[in-house]
């Protein structure tokens, strides 16, 4: 995103998406680390965090892991019962504690 900031340009993140190689609370605990680490970087570049990004939108691939039958994509933030995973925490800590703050 850097070197664009002249531009002023919106950013739209879309198709986000950090799956496991296997569904255990210890990879799922791993993928709510990356995704809490994606959406720090995105509040720091974020204009209103000082950075040089105008982001205005950040779209997940999808809400709920095995959402129909044969589908093998665990990188949600639901898992296959609707309950959120621990990425969805992770994400809304980092939202309400660093962006919403400003």
């Amino acid at each position: 995103m850097r070197g664009y900031e002249c531009f002023k340009y919106r950013r739209k993140i879309t198709e986000l998406s950090v799956g496991v190689d296997k569904e255990t609370d210890a990879m799922f605990e791993k993928q709510a680390d990356k995704y809490e680490e994606i959406f720090n970087l995105l509040c720091d570049m974020d204009t209103q965090g000082g950075g040089p990004a105008n982001i205005t939108n950040v779209t997940v691939f999808g809400l709920v892991d095995h959402y129909r039958e044969g589908d093998t994509t665990n990188s949600r933030l639901f898992d296959r019962s609707y309950m959120p995973k621990p990425a969805f925490g992770k994400i809304v800590e980092v939202l309400e504690s660093k962006c919403a703050s400003r």
